[in-house]
């Protein structure tokens, strides 16, 4: 029996990582795309974005824009990335709202500013102009049961949290 199914503790990994923002009709895609496109160190290609058009209350345009992380490769260099942007202060208010941005299924959530991206500066943000993370784990040991503090563990491991 592996070590850790001996302790109880389960084995994680991240299985997707879904970056969602939108454009409203005065903005211009491509600059939200290098809004997004700053939060990582690697390139995102153009079919990495899956853009969806809708309307708003009064007709006017809205794109909505998702980057869905897959590839352990690119899923372990984004979450590095994002770790190094966040700030010891910004990480320990993730932390103090943990249970708040896990949902049932142990999706994390939390939302950057969209216009501190836009200036370079990437830092969690609460108005209505963000960008939205969502990390998605997976329990690599299904007999035993993920429980909050076995995640808060592994996103503090990540340096996510602290």
């Amino acid at each position: 029996m592996p070590a850790n199914e001996q302790s109880g503790i389960p084995k994680f990994k991240i299985r997707q990582i879904d970056i969602r923002t939108h454009a409203h009709a005065t903005e211009s895609i491509d600059k939200v795309k290098k809004l997004v496109q700053n939060l990582f160190s690697f390139d995102l290609t153009e079919s990495e974005f899956i853009i969806e058009h809708c309307s708003g209350q009064y007709g006017q345009r809205i794109s909505s824009l998702l980057v869905r992380l897959k590839i352990q490769k690119l899923i372990k260099q984004a979450l590095e990335d994002l770790a190094h942007h966040l700030s010891i202060i910004e990480k320990e208010k993730l932390a103090s709202e943990f249970h708040s941005r896990l949902d049932e299924k142990y999706k994390f959530y939390f939302r950057l500013d969209k216009q501190n991206s836009a200036m370079g500066h990437i830092c969690l943000g609460n108005k209505s102009e963000t960008i939205q993370v969502i990390i998605m784990i997976q329990n690599k040991t299904p007999n035993i049961p993920i429980s909050v503090e076995a995640a808060r563990d592994y996103y503090k491991q990540l340096h996510l949290i602290e």
